[in-house]
């Protein structure tokens, strides 16, 4: 078997393992809030066994009131996606990309906010930046946001 192939295997069983983690993750944390709402379980039981299973931890009180703003699916999206560990390392091309991939998939709240928050603590901007941009000021260039993005704005005395 050529090294070629050998990796390619290797590369679809990760991603086929990730895969099955994360439906194990996601079919964990639904019964888990399946057995919150039927009473099942208390609120802070809910709460701490998602929060063992997750990469974000949640509150009692956002448990209790997600599904006011977004489905259970967004919900539990949110708390599995691994956010990105080395955000300090990414540069402009990296920010390129995931900027790409942010606006691409727009409406998946949990990659907008990985992608926005790695970006935005990179670059050293407030959190919501990134969401002005996009969503008032309509900026939905890649290289436009990259660039106010490593504007430097700060006022130093």
């Amino acid at each position: 078997m050529l090294l070629r192939d050998t990796i390619k295997k290797y590369l679809t069983l990760n991603i086929i393992m990730d895969m099955d983690s994360r439906n194990s993750k996601v079919d964990k944390i639904r019964q888990i809030i399946s057995n919150f709402e039927d009473g099942k379980i208390t609120v802070d039981v809910a709460v701490s066994q998602i929060n063992i299973i997750g990469y974000h931890q949640i509150s009692e009180d956002y448990l209790q009131s997600y599904w006011e703003s977004e489905n259970i699916d967004d919900f539990i999206g949110k708390i599995i996606t691994e956010p990105i560990q080395d955000w300090q390392k990414i540069d402009d091309n990296q920010a390129l990309l995931l900027l790409k991939e942010l606006i691409e998939n727009i409406v998946d709240d949990a990659i907008f906010e990985r992608n926005s928050e790695a970006l935005e603590k990179r670059y050293a901007k407030s959190s919501g930046s990134i969401n002005n941009w996009l969503f008032h000021d309509n900026i939905m260039e890649p290289k436009e946001i990259l660039k106010m993005l490593t504007h430097e704005d700060r006022i130093i005395l």
